[in-house]
């Protein structure tokens, strides 16, 4: 009886556990369902549970990410929407503008055109002023915010990025600047130059010296004194050799008149040693200024000196222009400054003894500024430039921040110099000039020639020496046609004096060097370990700049996981009055506006659009960068990422829904079959007793 009690305890307990076993793993199976996880608890996997915990953090993470990248995402979409209506409302003033390129229109049609004008230009500052989610970003206010700027030196500062502090003001050396009187020095002096090396002996300065010959003064002491002497035009420079707080030159004034500028106090300047701020800030000097194109043209008295057809190439396109003796110069350049928005270039008139000359001037500035003039018949005669009818300008040169920008410089020109205060000369003399094509015959000045009877003598003679001669002011200038080191211009005395302003009687030219290519014109584009910012210098502006310090704007916008990364874009202000160039601001062209109402200024007005949209596109490219390498970038990212953490998490779950519905099954199967035997041992468990109680005797 034992044995059998034992047994059937035994066989109860088992399906008893089973059962529980049973139970238990499908009402798991209905949690994993119901939960859509196989870990829902520590104790279910801590292992798992943790990664999938680490998981879901980075998933919340790139989720509230997402939610600044559509934010982002719908301010740049509708930004760029507002620019596409400007750019057609720029479109919509230069087509008014062309109806009158020909100045065809009437006084009626022009003021119809202009009123259209002023009103695209309204509509447009109108767009400038639009609010997108809350913000106005065209207006100015998602720039960066720059202080210390001098309009006068940078005409033009965009600022991509910023980075760490700045030098707020960038080493410098000592300079001094006098002026003189018509290249000649403004009165007599005994001076003496002190720098940072020592002190110079008595140096005698005289009315007769040129500017050339007192900087030849110094110079010679350089030496001893560390100090250099250089002329530009009307200006002697005196500058340190060194930069720093230690350079110095200081010039005493022993007798006599020698009056200077740009120093702490008269005659005293000190340089600068590089100090650092707590702002990113730009500061340094321009050493050398950005130059125009230019050729010229002499005609006969007011008029042109023959009939002609020349066809003017310059940056923007060619254009060709009938010339014709029977209309003044005046009436010739205004031919050319009619279309100076199809090339680029514009025309001046001047008087030189007795003829007029049209001066051809490019409107950009640096070597990517040309001018061609190619003559298709008759007679045009231009001279300057490369001597071939073309010309190009030069690249500025700059230290910005501490570190050298040097442009590129076109081919030059073999150059000598004869200067007399009265342009006139004093003493009668014989010369000879020799160019790459040969010599000249004998040239006689008389005492009292003007430097222009001179001229013409010296460009009688140019087919056969390839050296022209002009007049400079108080300069009798002779150059040679060609450029390039191969030019020459050299000068033989064979009666009488004649001297040159260098001191030498030949000079050979210069090739053309390429520069850096972060420079164009007057134009720097400036990278330096995140900082990132292109300034324009205004035109022959030169040494130093204000300091200018950039303390934050823009619009930042967090577009990565990382906290530690910000994305930040700055949009300068679109506004009319700040939009253009070197031809002048979009303002200008609505009614009250110095180049408005069309007809004599329409070319301008086209010209200062074209100057203003080019602007904005860079704006506008910007945005669009912005939207498509940070926003959209960002937003695919993330997006993948998202993938590859719902990924991550799914495999580390390991959660197969039709695999929890049959295990459901199974386990609810196996509760039923669990509970099924329980009976059946409890119906065993009866008969059993009614069979001990018939053994028993009992029934």
């Amino acid at each position: 009886m034992a044995r059998i009690g034992a047994s059937l305890s035994g066989i109860e307990l088992v399906l008893l556990n089973r059962l529980n076993e049973a139970s238990t793993a499908a009402t798991l199976n209905s949690l994993h369902l119901a939960t859509g996880k196989l870990i829902n608890y520590p104790r279910d996997n801590p292992t798992k549970f943790m990664q999938i915990s680490a998981f879901q953090s980075q998933l919340s993470t790139v989720a509230a990410t997402m939610d600044n990248v559509t934010q982002a995402a719908s301010l740049f979409s509708q930004t760029q929407t507002t620019m596409s209506a400007m750019e057609t409302l720029l479109g919509n003033v230069r087509t008014e503008l062309l109806k009158d390129e020909a100045r065809t229109l009437t006084p009626a049609e022009r003021a119809e055109a202009q009123a259209k004008i002023d009103q695209y230009l309204a509509d447009f500052e109108a767009l400038v002023g639009t609010s997108i989610d809350g913000r106005r970003p065209l207006n100015g206010s998602a720039n960066f915010n720059i202080q210390g700027r001098n309009y006068s030196q940078v005409s033009n500062l965009t600022v991509y990025s910023t980075a760490g502090d700045g030098p707020v003001v960038t080493a410098e050396p000592a300079r001094l600047f006098y002026a003189g009187t018509d290249r000649y020095a403004a009165a007599n002096a005994t001076i003496r130059v002190t720098g940072a090396q020592g002190y110079s002996g008595e140096i005698i300065i005289t009315t007769d010296d040129t500017l050339e010959d007192v900087a030849a003064l110094i110079n010679a002491e350089s030496d001893t004194t560390g100090v250099l002497a250089s002329v530009s035009d009307n200006t002697l420079t005196m500058q340190s050799s060194t930069s720093g707080s230690s350079a110095e030159v200081i010039v005493a004034t022993i007798a006599g008149t020698f009056t200077t500028t740009g120093g702490v106090a008269p005659g005293v300047a000190y340089g600068k040693s590089t100090t650092y701020g707590g702002t990113p800030a730009i500061s340094g000097y321009v050493t050398r200024a950005a130059t125009q194109a230019e050729l010229a043209y002499t005609g006969s008295g007011s008029n042109p000196g023959a009939n002609a057809a020349i066809t003017i190439t310059g940056n923007l396109g060619s254009t060709t222009i009938e010339v014709l003796t029977t209309e003044t110069m005046t009436q010739t350049a205004e031919k050319i400054n009619n279309d100076s928005h199809k090339t680029g270039i514009t025309a001046a008139v001047s008087t030189v003894g007795a003829n007029e000359v049209i001066t051809f001037t490019t409107v950009d500035y640096g070597t990517n500024a040309t001018i061609d003039i190619a003559v298709d018949s008759g007679t045009f005669a231009v001279t300057g430039g490369h001597g071939n009818g073309s010309a190009s300008g030069d690249d500025a040169a700059a230290v910005i921040n501490g570190f050298t920008y040097t442009g590129g410089t076109s081919a030059a020109p073999a150059e000598l110099r004869h200067r007399e205060k009265t342009a006139e000369f004093a003493d009668p003399a014989t010369i000879q000039v020799t160019g790459n094509l040969g010599t000249s015959g004998n040239i006689v000045i008389g005492a009292t020639d003007t430097f222009q009877d001179v001229a013409d003598l010296i460009n009688a003679e140019t087919g056969a020496t390839g050296v022209h001669a002009y007049v400079d002011e108080n300069d009798l200038v002779l150059r040679s046609v060609t450029t390039g080191d191969d030019a020459e211009v050299s000068i033989a005395v064979i009666v009488g004096p004649f001297t040159t302003v260098s001191g030498t009687t030949s000079d050979t030219g210069e090739d053309a060097v390429t520069g850096n290519s972060n420079v164009r014109g007057n134009r720097f584009a400036v990278s330096n370990a995140g900082f990132r910012f292109d300034i324009e210098f205004a035109p022959d502006f030169l040494y130093a700049f204000d300091s200018m310090t950039i303390d934050g704007g823009g619009l930042t916008f967090a577009l990565s996981t990382s906290l530690a990364h910000r994305s930040t874009i700055a949009i300068p202000g679109l506004q009319p009055e700040l939009l253009g160039g070197l031809s002048g601001k979009l303002s200008q062209i609505a009614t009250g506006g110095a180049y408005s109402g069309l007809d004599g200024n329409t070319s301008r007005a086209i010209r200062i659009l074209d100057e203003a949209t080019a602007q904005f596109t860079r704006a506008q490219g910007s945005v669009d960068g912005f939207h498509n390498a940070q926003v959209t970038s960002a937003s695919n990212l993330l997006s993948a990422m998202q993938d590859d953490i719902d990924d991550a998490i799914d495999q580390t779950d390991g959660f197969n829904e039709e695999e929890e519905l049959v295990l459901l099954a199974k386990n609810e199967a196996l509760v039923q079959n669990a509970i099924a035997s329980l009976a059946i041992l409890g119906q065993q468990r009866a008969s059993l007793v009614d069979l001990l109680k018939q053994i028993a005797g009992l029934l």
